[in-house]
């Protein structure tokens, strides 16, 4: 609600700051409302910048199809080097070619490289009048203190079941798609705050076009978890450190997740880990944890518990070496 207020607000009364820190859990909403800024900036049926775009102008159209060229999206995990932000930094003197002002949403800016953030720290603390930075991330703390200190943050947190159950109905209600409340119930449990994933879900129940709840348990049995999923991307790190007490700790998290389904997530979890090893040594880590990890676990019930237990000790225990 807070982050809601002063962007709402920012842009009605036009004070909203040239750039902005997004972060927060992954799949709560950082990059849509980085869109969001974007359409009520260039909405063109408004004199100046409005927190009530009008969703029908060419700007808005093409944001929301995220075809406008003045709303530039940098997947940093992908383009995350210097020579693509050099690229930006160099097109930034030109004026936008549709829009009142050009805005760059930066997704994952933790993976940012030094010399990247180095060369965007100037441009960030002098600005431009026609250009907006929003960056968005869920590890703020591998950005570069100086990075973070010249950036307005915005903390963004998990929705409340509630929340989750009314957005989801309101999806339901505009698409014309009759629903069950006990499935939105489920839905909005498993999802875990997060809207997200709780979309996802949503659109796979309705796509099955089947509203009954035990086969909507079935359909998500083995969905309820990706490598981006936020209690994932939590247990991954106190695995990643060695602690099998912290593990074992936040495995209520998953009451409605299979083992099978979290041996999968957590293989996907710590491939990512392998991929972006900066040393040998770490790399012979993950290695090795990805050896326990992609062996699948046929049992259900008690039985891939314990199993999952051990893989969860065999794994801190390579942590620790």
């Amino acid at each position: 609600e807070l982050v809601k207020k002063i962007i709402k607000t920012g842009l009605k009364e036009g004070t909203l700051p040239h750039s902005f820190l997004f972060t927060g859990p992954a799949g709560c909403g950082k990059t849509t409302m980085a869109r969001i800024i974007a359409l009520g900036l260039n909405c063109k049926e408004a004199e100046a910048s409005t927190d009530k775009p009008c969703l029908s102008c060419e700007c808005c159209t093409t944001t929301l199809s995220q075809n406008n060229m003045d709303v530039i999206e940098v997947n940093v995990g992908k383009d995350g080097g210097k020579a693509i932000v050099t690229k930006i930094v160099e097109d930034l003197n030109f004026a936008p070619l549709i829009s009142k002002y050009k805005v760059l949403i930066f997704d994952e800016a933790h993976k940012l490289s030094d010399a990247a953030q180095a060369l965007l720290l100037k441009i960030i603390e002098d600005g431009f009048s026609h250009v907006y930075f929003v960056f968005c991330t869920n590890k703020p703390e591998k950005l570069d203190p100086a990075f973070i200190d010249r950036t307005p943050i915005m903390q963004f947190n998990r929705l409340t079941q509630e929340q989750i159950s009314e957005t989801l109905i309101n999806i339901c209600e505009f698409e014309g798609v009759e629903y069950d409340n006990s499935v939105i119930e489920y839905i909005s449990e498993v999802g875990q705050g997060v809207p997200r994933s709780s979309i996802k879900y949503l659109k796979q129940v309705i796509d099955s076009k089947s509203w009954d709840l035990a086969s909507v348990k079935q359909l998500l049995s083995y969905q309820l978890l990706d490598e981006e999923d936020a209690n994932l991307m939590e247990l991954g790190a106190i695995l990643q450190k060695g602690s099998f007490k912290g593990a074992i700790k936040a495995l209520p998290k998953f009451k409605n997740v299979p083992e099978e389904s979290m041996r999968i997530a957590l293989a996907g979890f710590f491939t990512s880990k392998l991929k972006w090893a900066k040393t040998f040594a770490d790399g012979d880590k993950y290695s090795k944890i990805l050896d326990v990890l992609t062996v699948p676990i046929h049992m259900t019930g008690k039985p891939a518990h314990h199993v999952l237990v051990n893989y969860f000790y065999k794994v801190t225990r390579i942590m620790k070496g």
